[in-house]
């Protein structure tokens, strides 16, 4: 007899809820066959059965969360029977039910509907009928945009006059992260310039794809997070940790707020090798596509504006990173070279650091070696 367990999607992920099967008990099943799909902190993510053979039974009821390793179901090889088998994990609905001495509950409209967790958490916290809503999920599951949009279309109904529009799911996360961010640690902002010049000449030159600004700063980052391990790092209790990956987080702007999806051991990549990277990952995060591997282990942060104009910004920590590099736009400026002006082409940076981890010193000299990355693109 062989086990389907709940994978960890990443070193952060320490549960997951099941939101739907897709086999049955003695349904024939291969190897790498999705047989359930799981709904974690960040995404929802398929299961794939490991072994070929005939599920026995399913151990886990959807709605029900469980913890990563966690046995779902059995896979019955050839002469096995489904006896003896674990007993089955409810969802919560039904573990309240079974309480002692709990009240008979009452089944409100839309349980059967199928949906989510948080999509029906959300529902019930704003009073939403999940019968009235249509899902947009695999098999019409109504998933959490779903229930957002059902929100503000009441909210838009019932507004009196002049209200303001109701937060987004993201944007509350979002807010909430940042303050936490703030509470919690000692933000300094260091903001310098770095002479592009040559990398525009050097994008300039080449065919096909071309790196972003955003990419060689990528690049320049990890080659300079190698010989500053102190920025690297992070708290641990009392203590201070230096990490020996170096996993860069490029901050994506979504219509509803900001993605980060990591690059992992961005200092073993080449500028060439980089760029499609990010290329993709910056697709994915638009289409909604991204898993939750591609957001777990960033050890450095990464965040553009220059594509909107903006010269210089104080960006905020992404917690628990000590760090975090915010691009400017490119611009030509005058420089006087001898008695005559030549004009180049310069870039603003802005570094927040943990000032309880990082000192003022050891971070300009760190942003002091990503300016010379970016200064001699040979070496990118």
């Amino acid at each position: 007899m062989k086990e389907i367990k709940l994978p960890q999607w990443g070193m952060s992920m320490m549960e997951g809820t099941i939101t739907d099967w897709l086999v049955q008990p003695g349904d024939t099943v291969t190897v790498g066959q999705t047989v359930a799909e799981v709904e974690s902190s960040k995404t929802t993510n398929t299961v794939e059965a490991m072994h070929a053979g005939t599920i026995g039974k399913l151990l886990v009821e959807v709605g029900a969360t469980v913890p990563v390793n966690t046995v779902l179901a059995t896979i019955l090889e050839e002469g096995e029977w489904a006896d003896d088998q674990p007993a089955v994990v409810p969802p919560e609905e039904a573990k309240a039910a079974e309480a002692p001495q709990a009240a008979p509950r009452e089944r409100g409209p839309g349980v059967n509907v199928q949906a989510v967790p948080l999509a029906r958490r959300l529902a019930k916290e704003n009073g939403i009928d999940l019968t009235t809503v249509t899902g947009t999920g695999p098999r019409g599951r109504v998933m959490v945009a779903d229930i957002e949009a059902a929100i503000e279309t009441a909210d838009s109904g019932n507004a009196p006059a002049g209200a303001g529009e109701k937060m987004s799911r993201m944007r509350k996360i979002i807010g909430e992260r940042m303050v936490e961010s703030l509470r919690h640690s000692a933000q300094l902002t260091l903001v310098t310039t770095a002479d592009v010049t040559e990398f525009a000449e050097l994008r300039a030159s080449g065919d096909g794809a071309k790196p972003t600004y955003a990419d060689a700063v990528i690049r320049a980052v990890a080659l300079a997070l190698k010989d500053h391990p102190g920025v690297n790092s992070r708290i641990d209790g009392e203590g201070i940790v230096a990490l020996d990956d170096v996993n860069v987080g490029m901050a994506v702007a979504l219509d509803e707020g900001l993605v980060v999806p990591v690059i992992r051991n961005a200092d073993g990549l080449t500028l060439a090798e980089l760029a499609p990277i990010t290329a993709d990952l910056a697709g994915k995060a638009r289409k909604g596509a991204l898993g939750p591997d591609d957001f777990d282990g960033g050890t450095f942060t990464v965040t553009s504006l220059g594509g909107q104009g903006i010269d210089a910004f104080t960006p905020v920590l992404n917690l628990p990173e000590p760090a975090i590099l915010g691009v400017g736009r490119s611009r030509e400026v005058a420089v006087r070279d001898g008695d005559e002006v030549a004009w180049r082409r310069h870039m603003t940076l802005s570094l927040t650091i943990d000032h309880r981890l990082i000192d003022g010193y050891p971070g300009a000299l760190f942003l002091a070696d990503v300016v010379g990355h970016l200064e001699q693109p040979g070496e990118l």
